[in-house]
């Protein structure tokens, strides 16, 4: 089945007359899936991948552009994610299916002689841009930029014979940061842990098996590890669970104290007005484009710091402030003019919260079976949250997870989760503790496996990931729960 794609490349420079022209591609392309072989092609069968080609310009030279289709914004973030900065770009061509380039009315004469000359098979500037556009979608669809696959018909595929040794080296540089690899069990190959697949199904009372009574059911999974992207801009951690699925459940009533608690991490946070002028400069400085640019923007900050200090409205109290903070003495701007820099403090939001899922339950034995019962259920739970071993014991593989659910019945006599209880994402067992003794003193029956009387288990959970909106809305578009919108969700 094919599928027209749109996709942009990371940016990069080519130089022209002189002149940086940072830009980024934006290809157009057609996947084409036949049976099981991902083929790239261009818009359509047997045609060459296109691309347009946008520069980085002025606000004023963005603005002047008519056309939404030929501009383009694209905002940068800060390390911390505190501060962004947004960049213009116009277009200034296209890479045809014909597989040469078009002029537009923002070309600029330096990069339309460097069209006509690919255009004429001469040699040229340009020929970096079909190269960064082909490893651009032969990236996106997880393809070698020399396979067979690879149908894009985009420029030479061996870009050593053309171009010049900046472009050559500009081309590398590109391909090793696209084409670097993620970090996936796939490709450590440390091997599988011990582990035990295949538990039975436990119930606590036994007659439980029988009733339509509220209910929570346990069962187990492991995870064999993480994708970690090497790429920005893409989901950085994708979990992966193992293939084979760990048979066996433990079920129970549900208890009497049931609560969930959800939080979210946020505290005080402080930026005076030093702080601030000095993002303000960092942001200058990550900006820039060049080491030239780089050396012109630090030579402008500390221009402008010195400026602030000398002529300023507030340069004796600016002083003052450098002083205490380079010898570290706390409130000396306080002690000399009864003032301090306004910290405008105010609540700022960290990131989200992994939620704690307890659960206690006391299991009482009234017969054989339920003795039976019971010690698999505990084994269950303490084998499960076990460390494994891998064969050659250099390395551990994590213990298994849980899933966890309430479930109910609804008027057919069919199980569903419980609409009134909070749902709980797949959860790491922490601790499992087992009171042997409960009632205060140490008593068994006279069975063969001298059956404790009675036993309280604690088990204490933690959800491997934190609830985000997006899990309310997928509860609420789930077919299994009709769609409904009513539903507690986590």
């Amino acid at each position: 089945m094919a599928e027209v794609k749109t996709v942009d490349s990371s940016t990069f420079k080519i130089k022209v007359d002189g002149t940086d022209l940072t830009g980024f591609t934006r290809s157009t392309y057609t996947k084409d899936d036949n049976a099981n072989r991902v083929i790239v092609r261009g818009a359509a069968t047997g045609e060459a991948a296109t691309f347009d080609y946008f520069i980085e310009v002025s606000k004023s030279d963005y603005d002047s552009v008519t056309s939404t289709a030929d501009k383009e914004t694209k905002t940068i973030l800060s390390a911390s994610g505190n501060f962004s900065s947004t960049k213009y770009y116009r277009k200034v061509g296209e890479f045809g299916s014909d597989g040469k380039f078009k002029e537009n009315q923002y070309t600029g004469a330096g990069l339309a002689k460097e069209f006509a000359n690919y255009n004429s098979g001469k040699a040229n500037k340009v020929s970096t841009l079909t190269r960064n556009s082909n490893i651009t979608i032969t990236q996106e669809e997880n393809i070698d930029i020399d396979s067979d696959l690879n149908q894009t018909n985009l420029g030479n595929r061996n870009v050593s014979r053309t171009g010049t040794e900046e472009e050559r080296s500009g081309a590398a540089q590109q391909k090793a940061v696209n084409e670097r690899k993620d970090i996936s069990p796939e490709n450590l190959k440390i091997g599988e842990g011990k582990r035990r697949t295949n538990y039975g199904n436990y119930y606590y009372p036994n007659n439980l098996r029988s009733t339509q009574q509220d209910r929570i059911i346990f069962t187990m999974k492991y995870i064999s590890g993480s994708k970690i992207s090497a790429r920005l801009g893409e989901k950085p951690i994708e979990r992966k669970f193992g293939s084979e699925q760990i048979e066996g459940s433990v079920t129970l009533p549900i208890q009497p104290a049931i609560s969930d608690s959800s939080t979210v991490d946020w505290s005080g946070g402080r930026l005076n007005a030093v702080q601030a002028f000095s993002a303000a400069a960092a942001l200058e400085l990550v900006s820039s484009d060049s080491g030239k640019e780089f050396g012109e923007n630090v030579s402008g900050i500390m221009k402008k710091i010195a400026k602030e200090l000398r002529d300023g409205d507030y340069s004796k109290a600016f002083k003052i402030y450098f002083a205490q903070e380079a010898v570290g003495i706390q409130g000396l701007l306080s002690r000399a003019t009864g003032s301090i820099l306004n910290p405008n403090l105010e609540l700022l939001f960290n990131g989200p919260s992994l939620r704690p899922v307890n659960f206690s339950f006391k299991l009482s034995p009234r017969d054989s079976t339920e003795a039976t019962q019971i010690r698999n259920i505990i084994r269950f739970f303490k084998q499960g949250m076990s460390v494994k071993t891998t064969d050659s014991e250099v390395f551990l593989k994590s213990p298994n997870v849980f899933d966890i659910r309430y479930i109910t019945y609804d008027n057919n006599g069919v199980q569903i989760d419980h609409p009134s209880i909070n749902r709980v994402k797949t959860c790491a067992l922490l601790s499992c503790n087992v009171d042997y003794t409960p009632d205060g003193s140490y008593m068994t029956y006279n069975d063969p496996s001298r059956t404790m009387t009675s036993y309280q288990m604690n088990l204490q959970f933690s959800e491997l990931d934190p609830i985000y909106d997006k899990d309310y809305t997928a509860l609420d578009n789930d077919p299994a729960g009709d769609g409904a919108i009513n539903l507690i969700g986590y």
